[in-house]
This record gives C-alpha cells, sequence and structure tokens, in this order.
C-alpha cells in the first residue's frame, strides 16, 4: 500500500465491478456497457497520548537525555497505534482497518491453516480478477508458525505449507490482526490496492501551565490518519482459523 499527506477530507473513486468481455461475430455489435463506480473516502481519526512527568526528572538524569527519551517514545507509540489501527480499526471513533472492510471478501472456512486453505485464499482473488502474482499473505504469528511447522503433504514429506506458499507469495505477519471469537484472522491480496492517509504531521506539544501548581509537566501527542481499500475485490479475508 501507500502512505499519502491530506489537508482535508478526500474521496476516490474505484470500480464495484470489473470489466467484462465477451466473444461477437465479426461484424456484430458490441454491447456497451459501463463499470459501476464507487467512492471511498478518508475521514480523519484522532491518536492521542499525553504523558505527565515530575519536572524534578528533568533535573536530576545526568548526562540521560530523560525528556529526549519521552519524545521519542510517544512518536513510536502513535506509529504503533497507526499500524495496528490500519488492520484492525473497527471503524465509528477508530480507522477502518483493512480486516474491517465490509467490502473485502469473506471466506466461509474452517480448522487450522493448511494447503487446501492457503489455496482456497488465492483462487478467491483469482475468481475475483484481481493479481494473484501480487498477492501477500498477511496472518498472525501463530498461523504463521502453523504454516512452518505443518507439512503440507503429510508427515514426512519435507516441505511445510509455508515453503509451497512462498514459492510465488510471500508472507507477512504481524501481531495487529485482532482475532474473532478466539479466531485467527489472515488476509490475502493485492495490497497496493490500500492507502492509509494522514492528516497533518504528528504533533507533541509541551505544556508547562497546566500542573503547574503539582510540579509537572505535560506531553500531548495527537495525529489525524485514516485508511482505505480502494478496490476491495483486491482482498480476501479468513476470520475463523483454529490456533
Amino acid at each position: 500500500g501507500q502512505i499519502v499527506s491530506l489537508n482535508d477530507v478526500a474521496t476516490m473513486p474505484y470500480y464495484t465491478d470489473a470489466s467484462v468481455a465477451a466473444m461477437y461475430a465479426e461484424t456484430g455489435s458490441i454491447t456497451e456497457g459501463e463499470g459501476t463506480v464507487g467512492l471511498k473516502t478518508w475521514a480523519p481519526k484522532r491518536i492521542g497520548a499525553r504523558f505527565v512527568f515530575s519536572n524534578l526528572l528533568g533535573k536530576l538524569n545526568g548526562t540521560y537525555d530523560f525528556e529526549s527519551e519521552l519524545y521519542s517514545d510517544l512518536l513510536a507509540e502513535s506509529v504503533r497505534i497507526f499500524d495496528s489501527q490500519s488492520w484492525s480499526g473497527t471503524g465509528a471513533n477508530n480507522m477502518t482497518g483493512i480486516s474491517q472492510d465490509s467490502n473485502i471478501t469473506a471466506l466461509s472456512l474452517t480448522g487450522s491453516m493448511a494447503l487446501a486453505s492457503a489455496s482456497a485464499m488465492l483462487t478467491q482473488i483469482a475468481k475475483n480478477n484481481a493479481s494473484v502474482e501480487n498477492s501477500v499473505f498477511v496472518v498472525d504469528h501463530d498461523v504463521y508458525s502453523q504454516m512452518f511447522s505443518t507439512q503440507a503433504f503429510g508427515a514426512g514429506s519435507g516441505m511445510s505449507i509455508l515453503d509451497i506458499v512462498t514459492q510465488g507469495n510471500r508472507v507477512f505477519r504481524t501481531g495487529y490482526l485482532s482475532r474473532v471469537g478466539g479466531k485467527a484472522v489472515a488476509l490475502v491480496g493485492d495490497f497496493s490496492k490500500t492507502t492509509a492517509a494522514t492528516f497533518g504531521a504528528v504533533e507533541i506539544k509541551r505544556d508547562d501551565l497546566t500542573k503547574l501548581q503539582t510540579g509537572q509537566t505535560v506531553l500531548d501527542l495527537q495525529l489525524f490518519a485514516d485508511t482505505v481499500v480502494r478496490q476491495p475485490a483486491a482482498i480476501a479475508k479468513w476470520a475463523n482459523i483454529t490456533v
């Protein structure tokens, strides 16, 4: 995918139907058709954090730059939340994460990750007329472990599910796919069809006045961001994996 910087709420058109071709007689009339166009909208959602610390800490740290470390920690936390929300945000005051987009294809599979289920996920992408070659599996750490440790063709076959899948597609593991009822989630698709947007830069402000009476300083962070799947047909989800 990609990350863009916006200064206003924005929309992007996308085709909700794939193009359709057919066979015709040499001089036959070709049927006119047009794609159905939908709109994807980014809306800024607020990521925020506040850290309060004693002014004394800034005076007793010797050569250790305590406050600079806090700035770095707040920035790292904003990136972590941004990543987490991009994958699993549930909408409303949250971003709508990729796995929570109701327009991507949800697969009705059961059991643990197996070669047949990985194949079924890729097959769905192909049926959606999306790019199988550009498709990447995104799985949580336990599903990745299943793919790594499970023999693709039975005990003693010498090749794991991961060995087979990575011959044609990359597998990316993350801790940011929220589970559903204790079941793991896996995605597969062409993630170049997703875009995250930030609205302005990350802001970290130092407030020396609010808690001056108690000898404390406040650091406030905020970032406005959102994520959209520009072409939902390019991604499929399996949200019922036993681990």
